[in-house]
């Protein structure tokens, strides 16, 4: 599985050639929109995370869960369906996408009870990842603590650079193959030249996204010391100015966004969120770590057997707050609430972390542009939760990551 253009967006899907892949091409994200554009470069993987990625192939949209069958006597057989996965290699992975896999494993893996099909789904899989060589419009992995840089999760590592690629092993079966393709001489030793250029691109991807969160913060500083009649008078300019600026981010420690937003649940920009929101569900279609479902019977016409069917669900959806008769989210801004709080609050309860890794998806495929990192912004600066010493604390954090990638094992 590989990285290839279909319906004007970069998907992931099935490819036996090189020239299958993404050579050329870069894209343009921001809150509502998604574009592809020529670039020139030999490179395959200067792009950003598209709509799906790894999601789909684990934790599929719709999947047959069992069936019965009714037998000549009258009597219902009911069996589990079967499947078998066989090897799969995910090629041009990015870090959001694995720090999503390991929460999707964490839910239908290693909670109380395993889920059969996404076990089997789980098996016989290769990834090769890729190290972002741009920070995305929407993209916020260092506020998460997911990214830029992949520390683990992958069986191969590439840095690409212009002349070729640096590669890294991660596991047994990704050493195995590093030294195959050794031994063919199809790799050779990297250069101290090569690894310090492939460093500098990941540095200045990291250095991108914290230069561009000072701006934002800046630009909210700026924005709450002003008289009320020229906010008034340049909102649509300002909106417009911090849409196509980078800088999506969360200034504050878990703890204490948890403790603002659960006590702010009557907060005003609810209701403004809810005035725009469409709730049509395309963010948690396109999240990589959501995995509400709803399941239904398909049966027969001549009742001969049915199918018990889980497909995906989304807490935008009428039918997700439904109980016994009685809708328990009925207003857009209850179902709005449920989202964000649920990524930001109650992940923590359930799995010990955010539910977010922060790869923008919901903010560039919404059709209305919101950003939850602002919604989650605006209550906290109205409560005064919002410090520039909080994000100068926390490029400290992503400079440590950087440091878990130095002394790896790097090949031409």
């Amino acid at each position: 599985m590989g990285p290839q253009i279909q319906s004007n967006a970069i998907v992931f899907k099935p490819f036996s050639q090189v020239t299958a892949l993404t050579q050329g091409i870069t894209d343009y994200q921001d809150a509502g929109h998604y574009r592809l554009q020529p670039y020139d470069s030999p490179r395959n993987f200067h792009w950003n995370c598209s709509a799906q990625l790894l999601k789909p192939y684990f934790f599929q949209a719709e999947q047959v869960l069992w069936q019965v069958e009714k037998q000549q006597d009258g009597q219902l057989v009911f069996c589990q369906t079967q499947s078998h996965q066989p090897k799969r290699a995910f090629f041009g992975v990015r870090a959001c996408d694995i720090a999503a896999l390991k929460l999707q494993d964490q839910h239908f893996l290693h909670s109380e009870f395993v889920d059969d099909h996404y076990a089997e789904n789980r098996r016989n899989n290769l990834f090769i990842a890729v190290t972002c060589s741009k920070a995305g419009a929407n993209c916020f992995c260092h506020r998460t603590s997911d990214g830029p840089a992949i520390t683990d999760g992958y069986d191969l590592l590439l840095d690409e650079l212009n002349e070729g690629f640096l590669l890294q092993t991660g596991s047994d079966e990704g050493e195995r193959l590093c030294q195959q393709l050794l031994q063919t001489q199809v790799l050779e030793i990297a250069s101290s030249e090569q690894q310090q250029q492939a460093d500098q691109s990941l540095s200045q991807v990291r250095q991108t996204l914290f230069d561009n969160d000072d701006q934002r913060l800046q630009s909210h500083q700026s924005d709450q010391s002003q008289p009320p009649q020229f906010k008034a008078q340049q909102q649509s300019q300002q909106q417009s100015q911090q849409q196509h600026q980078q800088p999506k981010h969360l200034p504050f420690d878990p703890e204490l966004i948890r403790q603002v937003l659960m006590q702010n649940l009557d907060h005003p920009h609810w209701q403004e969120l809810a005035e725009t929101c469409l709730s049509c569900g395309n963010c948690t279609s396109v999240c990589p770590t959501c995995f509400c479902s709803s399941q239904r019977d398909i049966p027969e016409l001549d009742g001969s057997q049915a199918q018990h069917v889980r497909q995906w669900d989304s807490c935008f959806s009428q039918g997700h707050g439904y109980i016994h008769g009685y809708q328990v989210r009925g207003k857009t801004q209850l179902r709005y609430q449920q989202w964000l709080t649920h990524k930001l609050v109650n992940w923590y309860e359930q799995y010990g972390r955010s539910g977010c890794v922060g790869c923008g998806r919901c903010v560039t495929w919404c059709p209305v542009g919101i950003d939850f990192t602002q919604a989650a912004m605006q209550i906290c600066q109205d409560n005064g939760q919002i410090s520039g010493d909080r994000v100068r604390g926390d490029r400290v954090r992503g400079d440590r990551v950087s440091k878990d990638r130095e002394g790896g094992h790097n090949d031409n």
